[in-house]
């Protein structure tokens, strides 16, 4: 095809050429940029590869009998696509002919400077296109006029210009040579999906069923499907299954790009978009997620966008709202969060392309951690980079739990602060059905995609798990908290009550929603101590403030039911929460004050590792006579310690009994001599 077309050009400029000319094939135009010896090579056409016939309305009408056919097939000559998709008459493929082979060979530009007959760097113009038209015999005058237009056909083929010169965009010529340009840097056009859905199955199924219908209905109405969801929650991936669905790609139009160039150079950006996007069969997918979507510039942008196309896709994140912003309505598709079977779809697809030991268990990845489709590659990404260069190794849990934990990072937030976790289970001293409540709490979370299967529909109101931990001050809550922390291998994140309760109305509730929020996409635990301030009991209304504080007792009672991870809860006296709140609660655990067998057991794991740890006498009189909690016990020991450090010498009772008083007039309490004297002698 570009060969046939370079021999008609030739035998054009020969035939027009040599009416210009004198005998001796020499002009007299002073200052023209051509000379003869040029000419001549203008004049020496292409060698055609095979015999055509040599008349030229002949040539040009069997050429354009070829790219005037209906007929597309997959592998037709691109100009034919192109005529194809912009639905060009023999005008506007005269036009489109004459600026490819004047930017192709130097020679052609020389040829039209000769025939504007001016010493300008003019080239191929409107009036030449008109002239050669009429040279041929194709009637022009309609197509000319839309020609010097500003439609979309010459926006998308040909460069904006002050004059009427025609200059196919770089683009546009570069395709026409045959290059693949799918990518451009305001856009970019994605493989066809050829597996079938693995997430939001259902959400895919509508949208591409809605589309299809209304695609074969032949409806007028513009179809704007909004995919809404957090960065990385997938919505280019979704776009691309339901566009498969229909048979085409998705080109994503960079929007936040586009606007950041001045006004003549976007246009130009856009323009060659519309280009890639029409001549690779795609539907638009116009990524706002980093648009102020209420400034006039990125509404007028996406306004003119969508009166482009009948079916287009636009992605946003949940804190636009792009209906106030936008005159034409969308259908909107939320990707909120990842149910469990789509988590565990996703966990065994993107684990099938990596060697992953037998150890991982997807259903308790899937069900524990409510990670994005983009968090879940990126564990993948971060385990093999672990792995090195060894090809044999294989991704197991002690490679992939780090690099969970590394994707669940929780942004900076006043409102929470992270607990280091150092407790295991051997360090916590409770009673045996404190801990098997414990390791309950933690089964909800682990087992949660297992008991769905059990319980399907009938899971109520969430999956999420709230546990209260309730008793005196020091009987090992908040290690407690740390202990299934560590158990889980998720982060513990402690709720500044200080920074969350406010005095404003409505304040305290959208803070706690900012942590609720947070938090789940983090796939944290969230520990409140001292809970009851928070979470207390409703009053009786009697001015304007009981009201609004009950509201928001109300509400924080709805989100902690709705919330879809863990939340513990510490306090000292449990009947200061509200009995609506008590009946919400997963788990309820009671700490009491250690017995004398479990004071024992504290005493010797806090000084086994010192002078005294071999001392079953000492340790033995202090279990049965200080009834003291293990906090209390942390404390005298560590005080204890400190005094023999700061008189240079080894650990012994005297300074237990030092910190033992240290210990009481700390808590107000008095301290009974006669249990001193076992101590010290």
């Amino acid at each position: 095809m570009i060969q046939s077309i370079y021999v008609f050009a030739d035998l054009l400029l020969k035939e027009i050429l040599e009416q210009r000319c004198d005998p001796e094939n020499r002009f007299y135009l002073p200052g023209l940029p051509v000379t003869n010896q040029e000419l001549l090579y203008v004049l020496t056409p292409v060698q055609p590869e095979v015999n055509v016939d040599p008349g030229l309305r002949t040539l040009w009408e069997e050429l354009s009998d070829t790219l005037m056919t209906e007929d597309v097939y997959e592998d037709a000559p691109r100009l034919l696509k192109l005529r194809w998709l912009y639905r060009l008459d023999e005008v506007w493929l005269l036009a489109v002919v004459l600026a490819f082979i004047e930017q192709s060979d130097p020679k052609y530009k020389k040829a039209f400077l000769v025939l504007q007959g001016d010493s300008g760097n003019k080239g191929l113009d409107l009036s030449l296109v008109k002239a050669f038209a009429k040279y041929l015999g194709i009637a022009a005058d309609k197509s000319m006029m839309r020609l010097a237009s500003d439609c979309r056909e010459k926006a998308d083929l040909f460069e904006r210009r002050e004059d009427s010169r025609l200059i196919l965009r770089k683009n546009v010529f570069w395709w026409l040579c045959g290059s693949d340009n799918e990518m451009q840097r305001g856009c970019r056009v994605y493989p066809m999906m050829e597996e079938p859905a693995t997430i939001h199955v259902k959400e895919s199924a509508w949208v591409s069923g809605v589309a299809e219908g209304e695609l074969e209905r032949g409806s007028k109405e513009r179809l704007v499907f909004e995919i809404q969801g957090r960065p990385g929650a997938g919505k280019k991936y979704f776009s691309r299954e339901c566009a498969a669905k229909l048979g085409y790609r998705i080109c994503v139009f960079r929007l936040s790009y586009i606007l950041e160039l001045d006004r003549q150079e976007g246009y130009e950006l856009l323009c060659s978009c519309f280009f890639v996007c029409r001549v690779n069969g795609c539907i638009p997918y116009l990524d706002l997620t980093e648009c102020d979507v209420e400034s006039m510039e990125t509404r007028h942008l996406v306004e003119s966008i969508v009166s482009e196309y009948k079916l287009i896709f636009i992605g946003t994140t949940p804190d636009q709202i792009l209906a106030k912003a936008v005159s034409f309505t969308t259908q909107k598709v939320s990707l909120d969060e990842l149910s469990v079977e789509d988590s565990l779809a996703l966990w065994n697809k993107i684990g099938s392309q990596y060697q992953v030991a037998e150890d991982v268990d997807y259903k308790l990845l899937a069900g524990k951690y409510r990670l994005l489709p983009a968090d879940i590659c990126e564990v993948f990404v971060r385990a093999k980079r672990r792995c090195g260069q060894s090809e044999e190794q294989q991704i197991d849990n002690a490679l992939i739990l780090p690099c969970v934990r590394e994707c669940s990072q929780l942004s900076e937030n006043i409102l929470m602060e992270q607990i280091h976790t150092v407790f295991q289970w051997e360090d916590l001293k409770v009673k045996p059905e404190n801990a098997r409540a414990m390791k309950l709490a933690c089964a909800h979370l682990k087992y949660r995609f297992q008991a769905q299967e059990y319980l399907g529909d009938r899971y109520p109101y969430g999956r999420g798990v709230s546990v209260l931990m309730y008793g005196p001050p020091g009987t090992g809550k908040t290690m407690a908290a740390q202990v299934i922390a560590n158990e889980l291998q998720m982060d513990l994140y402690r709720v500044d009550l200080s920074q969350v309760s406010s005095k404003y109305v409505g304040e305290t509730a959208k803070n706690l929603e900012r942590i609720f929020r947070e938090a789940q996409q983090a796939n944290v635990i969230l520990f409140f101590d001292e809970a009851d301030s928070l979470f207390g009991k409703r009053t009786e209304v009697k001015e304007s403030n009981d009201k609004y504080a009950n509201q928001e007792t109300s509400y924080i009672l709805q989100r902690i039911e709705s919330y879809d991870g863990m939340v513990i809860l510490a306090t000292n006296i449990a009947r200061n929460f509200d009995p609506a709140f008590m009946r919400r609660i997963t788990i309820s655990i009671q700490f009491e004050m250690p017995d004398e067998e479990m004071r024992r057991q504290l005493w010797e794991d806090m000084l086994q590792d010192t002078e005294l740890g071999g001392n079953e006498k000492l340790i033995s009189n202090l279990a049965s006579q200080f009834e003291l909690s293990g906090s209390n016990i942390k404390s005298i020991v560590r005080n204890a310690v400190y005094v023999a450090l700061m008189e240079q010498r080894k650990l012994d009772a005297a300074d237990i009994a030092a910190a033992l008083r240290i210990e009481y007039e700390k808590m107000g309490r008095m301290l009974d001599q006669s249990n001193m004297v076992s101590i010290l002698y």
